[in-house]
């Protein structure tokens, strides 16, 4: 089982606009988006049970179960504000938030121990809480939307007479009625307001395993099943498009995979989204963007991964979130007024609230910025380009993780004005070729060839190293990944020293914690080098790339070491004399989550972190490469004036570091 450990793994979405572009005075770059992920609340057991919504600012407000109370977090522009809503009984289960014109927060969610459904407001002032309905064992699946009088509509399961129920706010008492009660149904609701304020209800039909269908007419309601092939209708998520015609993504128990269902007008078209492995799709959290196209979050049970999956107009582009741990749990999923992605979700390995979003960054406008290619995808061209740009006189070579003949990516160049795109390699998959490629391309200048990896393809499917001469010919696989002991996922670039490569592999080795390894440039003699343990006495789960002085190696890892926060370590290129510089504790002083490459100077090295300082916003630091004289050089602190939570390398000119966060 795949278990990647590197929340930073990067990856590029590919309906927004993402180009080469120059600026005077810097270097020839790749201007593009990323996930942003962090950890929310990690005070005990809490995460699970969450919803998202979104306020005019974009920012974020998640309710959530914590160690059996009801949570609320709301980011407010520096830090995360957290407080208990309700702490009576067992509360906070199956929560549902939603924002008022005021961007007041609304929560429905279900106290399990009486078997009471509850609903909080805040007033503007304090929390107000009250229960809704204490008939029977009720309040299971909760959903809550708002109507234009920001009235609540709640729907929800009656687990004792297994009935699907709706309750509405009318301004002066709770309504409460059953909607459906034909056989064993209600379970999983999900509930969309239209246009008129009237609710749309998805569901599931437990006892036959159907997706179910519930809408007021105005006077009645109309029932119907929407799907009935297998056993589905799990973990339903629904969204009104601009017609008020309902969407609504679930989960095929019997296969096993992620379905999506839409109203046309006059018919339901269904379709399988995802599936193909064991549990993928649970946990589905749908939103329809400006173009009335779907997104949906949800659990890849194999992988233990968070996925997103989108239409693009022609096809799904599904692509992973996060794979820390078993960390994709209770998906919740809000686009923001640029219809990019914000998800929160529960890393059921810690026990913890984590939020994700898609961010495209944003920087000063210059003059002079120059577009140089905008990627179209399609069988002449690439995108989601991934990775660094690698410079040799006038040409920019690089790399896409999709596009091409076979949509598997492609190896490009292009002149520093912007003329001559030309794909070099088009990757085709499978047994024969790479597919995927992450990183960048490392250049020999003595024989003009590029070395690359690719995140999958191959025999076993978990990547390759490639070489191809820069005029496109002479494309070869030197080596694939097998997994195992053997390494596979890689997500860095290799380093290249006379007739030797280095590099390393997220996943594989004899821990599953990723491995170090060598290979001639002729493709023999793959060796393993180090294979990462973990726990206190090593690394785990590597990327970036290797730095090379004379015979010593010098990386990083996001995750293991003492605290668990990453370390800086050293090899030598024969394969002994391993050892931990540093073992990262968070924190003022230190850093936590390392991210990107050392940048080295004379017997320095010079890094950055994601995380620790005063602020826990991240870190620049130095350390002596004998593993002394560790220091923080910045700390942090986010907002207005300054960067946070750092992913990338340092540049060094001259005494003067340059980097991004």
């Amino acid at each position: 089982m795949k278990n990647k450990r590197y929340a930073k793994c990067l990856q590029v979405l590919g309906s927004y606009l993402i180009t080469l572009f120059t600026v005077t005075g810097l270097f020839s770059s790749v201007l593009w988006a990323e996930w942003l992920i962090e950890t929310v609340d990690s005070t005990g057991m809490v995460g699970s049970h969450n919803s998202i919504a979104l306020d005019n600012n974009n920012y974020p407000h998640i309710s959530y179960l914590g160690n059996a109370d009801l949570k609320y977090a709301k980011w407010t522009g520096l830090e995360w504000s957290i407080e208990t809503v309700d702490s009576v009984g067992s509360a906070g289960y199956n929560s549902s938030i939603a924002l008022d014109s005021n961007y007041y927060p609304h929560i429905s969610y279900w106290e399990s121990s009486g078997g009471d459904l509850k609903y909080a407001r805040w007033t503007g002032s304090g929390w107000s809480t009250e229960t809704v309905d204490s008939a029977d064992d009720v309040g299971m699946y909760s959903s809550l939307a708002l109507d234009s009088n920001n009235y609540p509509h709640i729907s929800y399961y009656d687990r004792t007479n297994s009935d699907l129920k709706y309750a509405r706010w009318t301004g002066s008492a709770w309504l409460i009625e059953t909607v459906d009660s034909a056989g064993i149904v209600g379970s999983c609701t999900s509930i969309v307001l239209d246009s008129n304020n009237y609710p749309h209800i998805s569901y599931c039909h437990g006892g036959n395993g159907d997706l179910k269908y519930a809408k007021w007419t105005g006077s009645s309601w109309l029932i119907e099943t929407v799907d009935s092939a297998d056993y589905v209708g799990g973990y339903t998520s629904i969204a009104l498009d601009g017609n008020d015609y309902p969407h609504i993504s679930h989960f095929n128990n019997t296969n096993t995979d992620l379905k999506y269902a839409r109203w046309n007008g006059s018919d339901w078209l269904n379709e399988t989204v995802d599936g193909g492995a064991r549990g993928v799709g649970r946990y589905t959290s749908l939103a329809l963007d400006g173009s009335d196209y779907p997104h949906i979050s949800y659990h890849d049970e194999t992988n233990n991964d968070l996925k997103y999956a989108r239409w693009t107009g022609n096809d799904w582009s599904i692509e992973t979130v996060d794979s820390v741990g078993n960390a994709d749990l209770y998906t919740s999923l809000v686009l923001d007024s640029n219809d990019y992605p914000h998800i929160s979700y529960h890393d059921n390995t810690n026990n913890d609230l984590k939020y994700a979003r898609w961010d495209m960054p944003s920087g000063p406008s210059y003059a002079n910025y120059t577009k140089l290619h905008e990627f179209a995808g399609g069988i002449d061209d690439g995108r989601y380009p991934h990775g660094s740009l690698t410079l040799s006189n006038s040409t920019l070579y690089g790399m896409t993780r999709e596009g091409g003949t076979n949509d598997y990516g492609v190896i490009f160049k292009l002149n520093t004005d912007g003329t001559a795109y030309t794909n070099l390699h088009e990757f085709a998959g499978g047994a024969g070729d790479g597919e995927n490629p992450h990183g960048s391309l490392t250049l020999s200048e003595s024989d003009s060839t590029l070395y690359g990896m690719t995140r999958e393809g191959g025999t076993s499917g978990r990547g390759v190293i490639f070489k191809i001469n820069t005029d496109g010919t002479g494309y070869s696989k030197l080596h694939e990944f097998t997994g195992g002991i053997g390494g596979e996922w890689s997500y860095s670039s290799l380093t290249l020293s006379d007739s030797t490569l280095y590099g390393m592999t997220c996943n594989g080795g004899t821990n599953d914690s990723g491995v170090i390894f060598k290979l001639s440039t002729g493709g023999t003699g793959y060796t393993i080098l180090h294979s990462f343990a973990g726990g206190a006495g090593d690394g785990a789960y590597p990327n970036g790339f290797l730095t090379l002085n004379n015979s010593t190696l010098y990386g990083m890892t996001p995750y293991g070491g003492t605290n668990n926060d990453g370390v800086i370590f050293k090899l030598s290129t024969d394969g002994t004399g391993y050892a931990i510089l540093h073992s990262f504790a968070g924190g003022a002083g230190d850093g936590g989550w390392p991210g990107g490459s050392l940048t080295l100077s004379d017997s320095t090295l010079y890094g950055m972190a994601q995380r620790g300082g005063i602020n826990d916003k991240g870190a620049i630091f130095k350390l002596n490469t004998d593993g002394t004289g560790y220091t923080n050089l910045h700390e942090f602190t986010g907002g207005a004036g300054d960067g946070c939570k750092p992913r990338a390398s340092l540049t060094l000119s001259d005494s003067t570091l340059y980097g991004m966060t």
